[in-house]
């Protein structure tokens, strides 16, 4: 893999994204109305509503606005297929690419297994810089990680 240019190490770094905060927003906007329109008694109403916006907001601050100090901000792929994580904190995480990833044009989503627990990254182009979300979406395309029963996978 060392001769391909997609082999190179990569680095993303990415912004908040509005997008991210709407799309997420309106999920939860629609598990509100489940919740609402449900014949659940009022008491587990409330409860399901405030959860669901505790949801909202940690996801908020995970994904679209990276604000909580365990967010990823960057991720680092080496050329050893090694992935490193950076949090808002400035703690650097290495991570395991689980085998459940999502490749799109439009969403690439990477589940991890960290020591600090598991961690998921989303991205889309409104979030990270054009050419370093292609390289990665080419990049994992090529290197597929191992099935799920295989601990060897990256």
């Amino acid at each position: 893999m060392s001769s391909n240019t997609y082999a190179a190490p990569l680095r993303l770094e990415w912004r908040p994204c509005p997008r991210t905060a709407l799309v997420l927003g309106a999920v939860h906007l629609g598990a509100l109305a489940a919740v609402g329109a449900s014949a659940l008694p009022l008491g587990l109403k409330a409860l399901a509503i405030v959860l669901v916006g505790w949801s909202l907001v940690r996801v908020l601050r995970r994904h679209a606005w990276p604000l909580a100090p365990d967010a990823v901000v960057a991720l680092d792929w080496d050329a050893e297929d090694r992935w490193w994580l950076h949090t808002r904190a400035g703690s650097v995480l290495e991570g395991r690419l689980l085998p459940e990833v999502y490749v799109s044009a439009g969403l690439v989503v990477l589940p991890f297994k960290t020591a600090a627990g598991p961690r998921s990254v989303l991205l889309h182009p409104g979030r990270v810089e054009g050419e370093g979300l292609r390289r990665l979406r080419v990049r994992l395309r090529i290197s597929a990680p191992s099935p799920a029963g295989d601990s060897s996978a990256v």
